[in-house]
């Protein structure tokens, strides 16, 4: 629109400055024919010599000037004409130029109001959130409630013993009856933790469960529309100064997780407190290659649990690294045979490694039968590792 104006303006302007320059040339021609007429209003001599009829001679200059000054006054009325015109042009082109202007300025208002309306409406608009802005909404909220992570699970399982009647067994069996027993079960838990600091964490489980029944937390159907009850399962603190320490105290896991003590589900916990550490060892040893053999490594790592009645009763111990030995499975490491009370935790840490490179074994009471098989055919090329591990004690 702009652009449109400046055109029409450069348009309007042209012929007025045409006719201002011939308005000038005019009024100098005037000027100059007056000063002529004025210095010498008879022709000269000469002129007058070659005339015929000096009569005719003095008329013709006089009508000359006459027609002259006649005709300038015709062309200032036609100039002055023009200009009257030009004037009223100029007026009206302005009031046209007024106009423009104002639907100009009238237009660029109403294209900012559909912008700033086709904005209002894209953003009030809504938009599905992705993903990434769910979680992150949900961590806010978390986050607000006071850093709490939840968590949970539910399992549902069916349990079914089927035993035929045996009235004559063998020697030395008791006869048994027939038994059927077919039943549904399940389990629902929910977990919370929280993070104090770095070093300091809290956790706790409601779960279901029978009040009566200290070996399992799995709830019987039983009755069709009796309500079951909701239990705290779990709750303990849990300090972890570093990698290698572990410090709970509550009702805590069981750390027996091949369940080799007592008959009870996994999910059984105990009041009381676990430690649990983690020793890094670097002595030769073999890790499992397929079954019955096993290649060399120098390094490995075990777990050491400290049970509430340490040093009474024996830690428990398992290794994180796999290794073939003959006293040690992927459950557990079996130090129950050279345990004693008076034994201190370095000393038993001293002990893995032992057992780790063959300075010690036991092939009477093996938990790996193949491990004892092949210590027990190379036994010119044992221990792998040969020296005191407790010189750096």
């Amino acid at each position: 629109m702009s652009q449109l104006i400046s055109s029409f303006r450069a348009a309007s302007f042209r012929p007025i400055c045409m006719v201002v320059m011939l308005f000038i040339v005019s009024g100098v021609t005037v000027a100059q024919s007056s000063s002529s007429t004025q210095r010498d209003p008879s022709p000269p001599t000469n002129a007058l010599k070659s005339e015929t009829a000096p009569a005719t001679a003095d008329i013709m200059p006089a009508t000359t000037v006459d027609d002259r000054l006649k005709a300038m006054e015709n062309d200032l009325r036609q100039q002055s004409r023009i200009l009257v015109e030009m004037r009223a042009i100029i007026a009206e082109q302005q009031r046209v130029i007024e106009t423009l202007s104002a639907r100009a300025a009238n237009g660029d208002q109403k294209i900012s109001g559909q912008s700033g309306a086709a904005s209002a409406q894209a953003s009030s608009t809504p938009q599905t959130p992705t993903l990434e802005d769910r979680v992150k909404k949900v961590e806010g909220r978390m986050l607000a409630i006071g850093g709490l992570r939840f968590s949970g699970d539910f399992r549902l399982r069916f349990d079914g013993i089927f035993r035929k009647a045996d009235p004559n067994p063998p020697a030395g069996f008791t006869a048994l009856t027939h038994q059927q027993n077919a039943r549904m079960r399940y389990r629902l838990r929910l977990n919370i933790d929280t993070d104090i600091n770095a070093k300091l964490s809290v956790h706790g489980q409601l779960a279901t469960g029978p009040i009566n029944n200290p070996l399992t937390m799995d709830q019987d159907f039983g009755e069709t529309t009796a309500r079951h009850p909701f239990f705290i399962s779990e709750a303990w603190v849990d300090f972890h100064p570093n990698k290698s320490v572990q410090l709970q105290g509550g009702r805590v896991q069981e750390i027996f997780a091949d369940n080799s003590r007592f008959l009870f589900d996994d999910d059984i916990r105990f009041n009381g407190f676990n430690e649990k550490y983690t020793f890094a060892f670097n002595v030769q040893g073999l890790a499992p290659a397929g079954t019955d053999s096993g290649t060399p490594i120098a390094q490995h790592q075990a777990e050491v649990f400290l049970p509430l009645d340490y040093p009474r009763r024996p830690p428990f111990c398992r290794m994180i690294t796999p290794v073939f030995h003959p006293n040690i499975d992927p459950q557990k490491i079996c130090i129950g045979d050279h345990w004693s009370a008076g034994q201190s935790l370095a000393q038993m840490v001293v002990h893995i490694g032992e057992m780790i490179c063959y300075q010690r074994y036991n092939l009477k009471s093996p938990l790996n039968a193949k491990a004892a098989v092949w210590a027990e055919q190379n036994l010119s090329g044992l221990p792998l590792q040969s020296g005191d591990l407790s010189a750096g004690l």
